[in-house]
């Protein structure tokens, strides 16, 4: 299995769009670390509309933004938490 983890704020992510496109077709499940700490941020909304949502491929997991490496833990909790090992 191939996952993506992607770990998103509140700030504006203009490529957001294209890098979900990208990705859709060589991707098993697209795991997002929403931090936005915004009850539905901008790109939240991008992610729910993406291939990978629509096809069912799609895991959002949320947590307040600490810094860098909490977030990227968290993201990698959610990978260790799918039902299968990516």
């Amino acid at each position: 299995m191939i996952a993506c983890a992607l770990c998103v704020g509140d700030a504006p992510e203009p490529y957001l769009a294209t890098a979900l496109e990208a990705i859709a077709p060589v991707v098993d499940v697209l795991v997002v670390n929403d931090n936005s700490g915004l009850a539905r941020s901008e790109a939240l909304a991008m992610i729910e509309q993406s291939p990978c949502a629509g096809a069912g491929r799609l895991v959002v997991g949320r947590s307040r933004f600490v810094d860098f490496a909490t977030m990227r833990n968290d993201a990698q909790g959610l990978l260790a938490a799918l039902p299968t090992a990516p």
